[in-house]
């Protein structure tokens, strides 16, 4: 896992401990350097403290979180008078994971949140490019996919979608096939691969372990969806970077008008509050 942190320097220790020997740690030291690194998707997750600069911007964290709506981030902030008011504005911008310092538990519980945050958004990644096609989709379909990538654990297969947005199988895969996403099975086996590699690419976890976790009685099962649908064994899925699996798994759907917001319209609405100290790259005109 690969962490960008910008905090101020009395955070860095705690931030450091939770981050184990083979992560990457980047130590970010100013707003400038923390989007440079955003756009060149130089890590998969964003750890931020609102007063890392030296006093509390939070126009700049939501700046980055709008403009990076694919990156996750964690605010780590201090509590204080305002943070109430603080933590409410961040959650209009979906920001939802937040750890107050200083921190009542423990690294490890500091440790679990990064990676919770981290694999909470890669599921939301892979589903925001698919935002036109799953607007299609009855609510009551569209909630259970979104509730399936949520908790893959509770559905033993794609069947299980239309049990839980209570439909027939055939209405289920008619669905589907109207709105461009193919097979539900694709989406099911999406959901399993992407909590699988959170869990695996962040810990010594087995492949064994990571399949009961998701609830496969046979761990052989993990594997060969692995393989058909990214097209490698269980070794080089644990190496893959969280981007390099999103466009595996997204080059095997064939949905029609996928959402790509790219880098141009994220540097531009971070360059609005940043002026003339942002990048060339990303300085309004």
């Amino acid at each position: 896992m690969r962490v960008a942190a910008f905090v101020r320097p009395d955070f860095r220790a705690y931030v450091q401990a939770s981050v184990k020997s083979a992560d990457l740690l980047v130590d970010v030291k100013s707003w400038r350097e923390l989007v440079s690194i955003l756009v060149d998707k130089r890590v998969d997750v964003a750890v931020i403290d609102p007063a890392a600069a030296g006093w509390n911007d939070l126009e700049a964290v939501i700046g980055v979180v709008d403009g990076f709506p694919a990156m996750p981030v964690l605010v780590y902030m201090s509590a204080a008078a305002d943070t109430p008011a603080m933590i409410a504005a961040l959650s209009q911008h979906h920001v939802r994971h937040i750890v107050l310092h200083p921190h009542e538990g423990s690294v490890a519980s500091f440790r679990e949140e990064l990676l919770r945050t981290r694999s909470d958004n890669l599921a939301s990644r892979f589903l925001d490019v698919l935002r036109g096609p799953l607007q299609a989709l009855p609510d009551r379909l569209r909630i259970a996919v979104w509730e399936m990538f949520d908790r893959p654990h509770r559905f033993a297969a794609a069947g299980d979608l239309a049990i839980h947005a209570n439909v027939q199988l055939q209405t289920l895969h008619r669905r589907f096939d109207l709105a461009g996403l193919g097979l539900p099975k694709n989406m099911f086996v999406s959901a399993r691969l992407l909590r699988a590699h959170s869990s695996l690419s962040t810990s010594a976890k087995s492949i064994n372990s990571a399949a009961g976790e998701l609830g496969y009685t046979d761990p052989r099962v993990l594997r060969l969806h692995i393989k058909t649908a990214l097209g490698v064994d269980a070794t080089a899925f644990r190496a893959l970077s969280d981007q390099e699996l999103l466009d595996r798994l997204l080059s095997g759907l064939p949905a029609k008008g996928v959402s790509n917001r790219g880098r141009l319209a994220a540097s531009t609405l971070i360059a609005s509050h940043l002026g003339q100290d942002a990048p060339m790259w990303v300085r309004p005109a």
